[in-house]
């Protein structure tokens, strides 16, 4: 197993008007989930759920209050600042932002080679050349590499982002929504890309999309998170086939069919997404689930595998 992480947890402390009490934040509460070599994890869910923090926590850029994560069996909440620094070499990110996450004041050379020098990986002409195969690794021609990040498309902007997260010869790579400011057929051919290097280099990625259908293409595990916990999670093909939490059900019904034979029914939920400073007792979801029972405003259920490699978190276990 690549990546552990258990019982993973993050609460922000705020303090509510100016002499108001302080109350903390349930940003991710309780989350448990293992991405093997090879493979990809689609993280799900409606914004505000935590999917986002999760990743932060797991590369240690927020500190976490509690839970462990562990990298190829190494504990990185254990680890000091210059043995956390040699480990980030093998985990990097490609953010949502394309143009953002580039520095528009250094040139596509530039922005390659920061990753090999600040990890001492390669220095002169073998940096240099790393940076042209980079590149070419991704889809563009090493001729470019003097240009700046507004010369770039979108589409290629991401590839330049996809190419520094390459330099350092990562095992794992944390996927934020990486083609949700893309067009369909632009964002198609990155998600192509990502599968060719993944088969290429044997890598792991962690996948946070709100497109469930990149994520049914992508992934072969989903996790779906609803207000900072995990709710249901199994293989793809069970997902998608046998959707047993209400509120997984819900996201999929939402999903417009290619197929204009094809016709589903809508199920809206009703209210909003609870505030995670004051979520409800029990389950949630409960508020708005549509198969809610009186345990349901009273325990909270733990996510329970109720087929083999498929949990849940529900009570109404009856029907599931």
């Amino acid at each position: 197993m690549l990546l552990q992480v258990k019982h993973l947890k993050k609460y922000f402390q705020i303090q509510q008007g100016l002499f108001g009490k302080h109350s903390q934040v349930f940003a991710v509460d309780d989350v448990s989930f293992n991405i093997k070599k090879g493979e990809t994890l689609g993280l799900v869910g409606e914004s505000g759920c935590g999917k986002s923090t999760t990743v932060r926590l797991i590369l240690r850029l927020l500190e976490p209050t509690g839970g462990s994560v562990f990298f190829d069996e190494q504990d990185i909440l254990a680890m000091n600042y210059k043995r956390l620094r040699e480990m980030r070499a093998r985990m990097q990110m490609v953010f949502q932002d394309p143009f953002g996450s580039l520095n528009p004041r250094m040139n596509i050379a530039s922005i390659i080679a920061e990753p090999l020098s600040i990890h001492r990986i390669a220095i002169g002409k073998e940096k240099s050349d790393r940076v042209s195969h980079l590149l070419e690794m991704v889809g563009l021609s090493p001729a470019c590499q003097n240009r700046y990040p507004h010369e770039f498309s979108g589409g290629q902007r991401q590839r330049i982002g996809i190419a520094r997260a390459l330099a350092t010869s990562p095992e794992l790579l944390v996927l934020d929504e990486p083609v949700s400011s893309l067009d369909v057929s632009i964002a198609a051919q990155i998600i192509n890309l990502l599968m060719d290097l993944q088969e290429q280099f044997q890598l792991s990625y962690l996948f946070i999309s709100h497109d469930l259908r990149m994520v049914k293409h992508l992934s072969h595990q989903v996790a779906v998170m609803y207000l900072g916990r995990i709710v249901e999670l199994c293989p793809v093909d069970k997902l998608y086939s046998n959707p047993l939490h209400p509120y997984t059900r819900a996201l999929l019904s939402a999903v417009p069919s290619l197929d204009p034979s094809i016709t589903r029914t809508r199920l809206i939920l009703k209210g909003d997404v609870p505030s995670p400073i004051n979520p409800p007792t029990g389950c949630s979801f409960h508020p708005r689930c549509p198969q809610v029972k009186p345990e349901c405003k009273e325990t909270e259920p733990a996510l329970i595998e109720s087929f083999a490699g498929h949990s849940v978190a529900c009570h109404r276990r009856e029907w599931l």
